[in-house]
């Protein structure tokens, strides 16, 4: 698979909300930047890590949180 396919592999299924397709396209050993500053943001480790991080989003949010993308490949 090529890096064009995988990023689109990974943005077709953030936009569809399908985070477990969105999780095929990480490795385990993922390295997660959450910009900002407050209880959200830091380095995340891992892909359970991860999971379990983006999971606390909606918490955090009474489930108010979306992901929305711009982002154009060619």
């Amino acid at each position: 698979m090529s890096n064009l396919d995988m990023f689109n592999a990974y943005n077709e299924a953030l936009i569809a909300g399908d985070f477990e397709a969105v999780f095929k396209t990480m490795a385990d050993d993922i390295i997660w930047h959450q910009p900002g500053k407050n209880k959200l943001s830091g380095k995340i480790v891992g892909k359970e890590v991860l999971g379990a991080h983006l999971a606390s989003f909606g918490a955090s949010t009474n489930g108010t949180f979306r992901v929305l993308t711009n982002w154009v490949s060619r």
